[in-house]
């Protein structure tokens, strides 16, 4: 029997403990990918604001105050962002060193007869290895149904992330500009006010460009976030599998 056959029967033998550990799997991918997806978008406008922002300076062309507030509100929120990321990053990876530990010490057994039937270590690890692969890319395939059957909606919940996001800390660094410069603006208007990067065109004063923002709807490369994915989850496996293969005849 292949490793490939073992690693599907093993999975099929413990429905319940791999059917946790799909939920787990798919839990912490979504978690991941809203994070990023806000990342990117957060990323792009940045970029978009930043060349905008050149483009008037070089041109010696006025920029509304409302619009270095943006630029200010999404730098804030995009390291806040970062930070985020880390701490979800580092609170999964003890999960995951603890979930993958127990359902490997309840398996102690079934590794011991395995070493003691003959098995080379190596490849009782890879089995392992492998039947997690599978449980978390199946997690992943499903993921990239949902987002296909419901990129829509999904896509406007990312986006209403985004802007409740920098909304709030907008809107306070506004009004603290606004009574620092009532005098010398008191007639501004209120689209100078209110502007956010989802308006389609920002307030470039007397530009001819016509710079909009470009909406991203999913993560540029999938396949990068599943590598990226895969390999997060393998960094919380390797170490326990190593523990309980090499301790196996010994339990």
């Amino acid at each position: 029997m292949s490793l490939i056959e073992r690693a599907f029967l093993s999975i099929q033998h413990r429905p319940l403990k791999n059917s946790l550990l799909f939920l787990v799997y798919a839990g912490i991918a979504c978690a991941f990918y809203v994070l990023f997806s806000i990342q990117n978008k957060l990323s792009n406008s940045l970029n978009y604001l930043n060349d905008a922002l050149s483009f008037n300076q070089k041109n010696q062309i006025t920029t509304t105050p409302s619009f270095k507030v943006l630029v200010s509100t999404i730098t804030q929120q995009k390291q806040t962002l970062n930070h985020y990321l880390l701490l979800i990053a580092i609170v999964s990876i003890i999960l995951l060193l603890l979930l993958h530990s127990f359902f490997l010490y309840q398996r102690k057994k079934e590794l011991q007869n395995f070493i003691l039937i003959g098995e080379k270590k190596k490849k009782v690890f890879t089995q392992i290895i492998l039947e997690n692969g599978i449980i978390l890319n199946v997690a992943l395939l499903s993921l990239m149904i949902l987002l296909s059957f419901f990129a829509r909606p999904i896509t406007n919940q990312i986006q209403q992330l985004e802007l409740n996001l920098i909304h709030s800390d907008q809107v306070a660094m506004t009004a603290k500009q606004q009574k620092s410069q009532i005098s010398a603006e008191p007639n501004q208007s209120d689209s100078e006010i209110n502007v956010t990067r989802f308006n389609t065109v920002l307030p470039i004063v007397n530009s001819e460009e016509n710079f909009t923002v470009n909406f991203a709807t999913t993560v540029q490369n999938y396949l990068g976030f599943v590598l990226l994915i895969n390999a997060f989850i393998a960094s919380s496996l390797i170490l326990p599998a190593l523990y309980f293969v090499q301790k196996s005849h010994s339990f």
